[in-house]
């Protein structure tokens, strides 16, 4: 989920406690913010801080006048190989490729699991909003797939594609049995994401604001790091006791549009019927089940068909690609 979608949630979340609700009917806000705030945190904690302090033992710098795939290729198979050799960790950050302002260079990698390999796919130019762009200046669309002497597995989606900003990070851990697993930026949903993390965050609160401040602190945290638990990544939920992630329920992706805003909006709308139960007379508190039907599913249900139908017109509507000229997929 994006941060925006935590925040709410964690606001939502503060609203079901009735001291928080009497609190900010008598215009103290502080639960609230200390809801949002602590469903915020472990992203914040992060990519804020942890991203900063982790350290790569090497550096893939492609070359973007001269993109060559297997250049990547060999030293992503150079470091895997190293890992197993030696029995410890290889860290690799591999970078994004700038062309000029607002343009780069787009790689695919996959580790494929199946066939022991490493693929590279240089799939051209693309602007800050991943648009491809048609200029024949640029280098052309290339690949390079490379064998690897030992299996791998991937803690994450064995595709990563790497266009804009900043590239990510993948250690490379020997395991007993003679694999190596991908560590898909492993810096990430560590120690911020546990729920032991949540329950120290909520004894520090409980220790400032009373016991009230701290059930809201350890719950909103706890609900970002189980919202988490709904992708694909996962998060190492017992930390220090376990190592690693555990894997996700792959039901969900962060980035997916419909899932943020469905929350954010049932979030916000279980937050009215909260404040609504607390508001003197003669203010009206509709059913929450009527609530939630009407005012949360129905819509959802209708933009997600009035969505579908404009696609379909948009994809008949479109007119045919200039043969003279390929139309980027």
């Amino acid at each position: 989920m994006k941060g925006l979608t935590h925040f709410v949630a964690g606001v939502g979340f503060a609203s079901f406690w009735p001291h928080a609700v009497e609190a900010a009917v008598q215009g103290n806000p502080w639960y609230f913010v200390l809801g949002g705030a602590a469903g915020l945190l472990p992203d914040t904690l992060d990519f804020k801080f942890a991203r900063y302090f982790f350290r790569h033992d090497r550096e893939i710098v492609p070359d973007p006048s001269r993109p060559d795939p297997a250049l990547i290729a060999t030293a992503l198979v150079q470091a895997i190989h190293d890992a197993r050799a030696s029995g410890k960790a290889v860290r690799v950050k591999l970078n994004t490729v700038r062309v000029s302002a607002g343009l780069w260079g787009q790689y695919r990698l996959t580790f494929d699991e199946t066939r022991h390999r490493v693929s590279v796919a240089y799939n051209g130019v693309v602007t800050t909003g991943r648009a491809p762009v048609c200029d024949t200046g640029f280098p052309p669309p290339s690949e390079a797939s490379l064998p690897l002497e030992c299996s791998v597995l991937t803690d994450y989606e064995a595709t990563t594609t790497l266009d804009i900003f900043e590239g990510p990070t993948f250690a490379m851990e020997p395991q007993p049995n003679g694999r190596v697993c991908i560590r898909f930026i492993p810096w990430h949903r560590q120690w911020s994401h546990s729920l032991t993390f949540a329950a120290g965050l909520g004894l520090l609160a409980g220790g400032l604001g009373g016991v009230q401040a701290g059930l809201i602190a350890a719950g909103a945290c706890g609900l970002h790091i189980l919202a988490d638990q709904l992708g694909f990544m996962g998060s190492n939920l017992f930390f220090p006791f376990t190592k690693h992630r555990q894997p996700g329920r792959q039901l969900i992706r962060s980035d997916n549009a419909t899932a943020n805003f469905a929350v954010i909006w049932f979030a916000c709308l279980l937050s009215y019927w909260n404040l609504a139960r607390a508001a003197p007379p003669p203010a009206a508190t509709p059913a929450l089940i009527n609530l939630l039907l009407y005012a949360g599913v129905l819509p959802l249900v209708l933009a997600r068909v009035a969505g579908r139908a404009a696609a379909g017109r948009l994809k008949w509507a479109r007119p045919p690609s200039n043969p003279s000229r390929p139309t980027p997929e």
